[in-house]
């Protein structure tokens, strides 16, 4: 399965991800900024709700800067995936797995089962 990230278009209709939540935006010929998302310049998506909450102390008038092709991107010095202060989303199964030395589904289900996680519903109870 192909996994989407950052700014996705197909013909006319395009979709997004914020790489700090997880929200999704989406239209047609839509682009984040549209929604009051600010994308940094490594491509970083990052939704309203997420550049208004905590330490982020984001200003997407003052933090951002011009790109001839893009438009005002954020700058990457105020990206909070970037500075590391926020686990990037669309990465964090990927950066689990290589923490913890799992590469396939099996050695995950194994861990969960020994946790006494074996079932869909147990799962969700397990993530609360």
């Amino acid at each position: 399965m192909k996994v989407r990230t950052g700014f996705v278009s197909n013909s006319s209709s395009s979709s997004f991800m914020c790489n700090l939540c997880g929200a999704e935006g989406s239209g047609w010929d839509a682009y984040p900024a549209q929604f009051g998302w600010a994308t940094c310049e490594n491509w970083h998506n990052i939704c309203t709700c997420c550049l208004e909450e905590g330490d982020n102390n984001i200003n997407v008038t003052s933090d951002v800067v011009d790109d001839p092709d893009e438009g005002p991107l954020l700058k990457k010095e105020k990206c909070p995936v970037c500075q590391m202060k926020n686990v990037d989303k669309t990465i964090e199964a990927k950066l689990l797995r290589k923490l913890f030395q799992m590469s396939t589904d099996e050695q995950i289900f194994s861990l969960l089962k020994k946790r006494g996680v074996s079932t869909y519903e147990e799962l969700k109870e397990f993530l609360k």
